[in-house]
């Protein structure tokens, strides 16, 4: 036995009675198919992830599915109880992020359209949620930026039993954030255009004070102009002693 089967046996033992993947039907699925610029996006805190629009299930009747995330290689998540809500377990490596409604596929013989809400044929987006505002019991909390995550679908049949699983995903890896107090405030740090835009603007403001100054100068001059020559008029007009 290698080492990382052995050290993945001993990680089963200690959670004791659970459900084993290899007991699960393992669904074919594709992740990451959305090539577009906004669906196939990856950011510094979330990232866009393709959706079966239905289940092939022989021997039931798949009903949920629910969205699995692990932050750290899952090979050693042999079980569902490997995987946590992060409201019981805030720290928890691999968790569910949420649920949905899964329809089964029909056979081609009775195919018949089905409804999709425009949210689910876009995509799940992973990372969307601040666990100290969410409610319910699970909670889809804003990504790690510079982390990889994995992401699997666990199938529920109409009683909430696993009885398929996706397989876990290729790595997705999010965003790194460019740290802050690196970034240049100085003048260097601004555009040429932006230099020229401010020079441009100060002038302006410059040259409206100093117009309308010239105006409130020009407006009062024909009233001081009109009292002094009144003045020298009547001075004029008075007849001397």
């Amino acid at each position: 036995m290698t080492p990382l089967l052995l050290i993945c046996a001993l990680v089963s033992l200690q959670r004791g009675h659970a459900l084993r993947f290899s007991d699960l039907n393992q669904s074919n699925f594709q992740f990451f198919t959305n090539t577009d610029d906004v669906l196939g996006a990856v950011l510094s805190q979330s990232f866009m992830v393709n959706v079966p629009s239905c289940i092939n299930a022989v021997g039931y009747v798949p009903s949920t599915l629910k969205v699995a995330v692990a932050n750290r290689n899952p090979t050693c998540m042999v079980d569902t109880d490997s995987i946590k809500s992060l409201k019981t377990d805030p720290t928890a490596p691999v968790y569910y992020t949420g649920q949905m409604k899964v329809p089964q596929c029909r056979l081609r013989r009775d195919l018949e359209p089905v409804k999709m809400n425009s949210m689910r044929d876009l995509g799940y987006q992973v990372g969307t949620e601040n666990c100290t505002e969410v409610s319910g019991p699970f909670c889809n909390q804003f990504l790690q930026p510079g982390t990889s995550y994995w992401v699997n679908f666990i199938i529920l049949d109409e009683t909430d039993t696993p009885r398929a699983y996706t397989g876990w995903s290729e790595p997705r890896t999010t965003r790194q954030v460019r740290c802050l107090d690196a970034v240049d405030l100085g003048l260097s740090g601004h555009s040429g255009g932006m230099v020229i835009i401010t020079v441009l603007l100060s002038v302006s403001v410059f040259l409206l004070l100093l117009g309308f100054m010239a105006v409130v100068v020009v407006s009062r001059a024909p009233n001081l102009f009109t009292s002094e020559s009144k003045d020298c008029l009547d001075m004029q007009t008075q007849p001397r002693p």
